[in-house]
């Protein structure tokens, strides 16, 4: 485990085991639009945003949970979405309101753990996100 300070949160995380899980998985198996528009737009992510991900060890195209939550004012969709990394919190809000800004997302680190997959390794720290992306209707899937 190495320990980091992302935005507010200190936390314990092992990035190596959480993308050796991540390898893996299958690419998330849900059919439905947003999840297919989710999983086709992750190429284009910002750099700031694969960043993210990638310090963590998580490929956004796999494991997830992912929905929209309304349409911006700007005409793009704000999805929502969660993922799990081996770790432990350290130190931080433990909020899913308190939310921290990077770049074009939003991000925040949890105990409280939703659908995590059986075979996902030990210590878990949910992470959730939230971030605007194009229409479905403007990207070819």
């Amino acid at each position: 485990m190495n320990r980091v300070k992302i935005g507010s949160w200190l936390l314990d995380i092992d990035v190596e085991k959480t993308a050796t899980y991540y390898r893996q998985t299958k690419m998330i198996a849900c059919t439905c639009e947003d999840c297919q528009h989710y999983v086709a737009q992750c190429p284009q992510f910002s750099n700031e945003r694969t960043a993210f991900f990638h310090s963590l060890g998580i490929d956004p195209r796999k494991e997830g949970e992912v929905f929209i939550v309304m349409e911006n004012d700007d005409g793009t969709d704000l999805y929502s979405c969660f993922y799990h990394i081996v770790g432990t919190i350290i130190k931080g809000p433990d909020d899913k309101q308190v939310m921290d800004t990077a770049a074009d997302f939003r991000y925040y680190f949890t105990n409280e753990l939703d659908l995590v997959p059986e075979d996902f390794p030990k210590p878990i720290v949910q992470v959730g996100m939230e971030m605007s992306l194009q229409k479905q209707g403007n990207v070819s899937l």
